[in-house]
């Protein structure tokens, strides 16, 4: 089989359809950053609605502006949320945020809707422990709503 290719003469330029996951994740990062960052077309949806005011409890500034968020990121300093953050049906918010909340030495509670009150959450939990961090479910079922306290110390984990 021969394949030849030839220079296209097609120009322009797209956007790509804005992702969920990329969005919840891009704002998590930039709660942790130093200094501002920007969102570009996120996707609005529910679920980063979630990540978006849990991580305004945790100390970030968050403003629209046109089609971009902008983020004053906390860098290594959490703040204490000072009550339940809900994170209503966004797993991938929970998970994540799960993590940063395990590098605070305050506790975070985490809680969501039935179907995240259904989703388990013990492998991380423990995975979160053997590193230095209490992390628990407050049913004692593995689920939400979870209790997270750092600050995880190192070592080895499995998850």
């Amino acid at each position: 089989m021969r394949l030849i290719v030839q220079k296209s003469s097609l120009k322009g330029s797209i956007s790509i359809p804005p992702s969920k996951s990329h969005t919840i994740r891009a704002f998590i990062l930039g709660l942790l950053a130093k200094g501002t960052s920007e969102i570009i077309n996120p996707l609005n949806s529910r679920d980063t609605e979630a990540c978006i005011k849990a991580c305004q409890l945790l100390g970030a500034t968050i403003k629209k502006q046109d089609n971009s968020w902008f983020i004053q990121g906390i860098g290594n300093h959490l703040c204490n949320p000072q009550k339940t953050i809900d994170i209503m049906n966004s797993g991938t918010t929970l998970r994540l945020l799960t993590c940063v909340a395990s590098l605070a030495p305050f506790k975070t509670i985490f809680d969501g809707d039935w179907q995240i009150r259904t989703r388990p959450m013990q492998p991380l939990l423990e995975a979160l422990n053997n590193l230095g961090a209490n992390c628990k479910s407050l049913q004692n079922n593995g689920r939400c709503p979870i209790s997270v306290q750092g600050p995880l110390t190192g070592g080895k984990t499995t998850i």
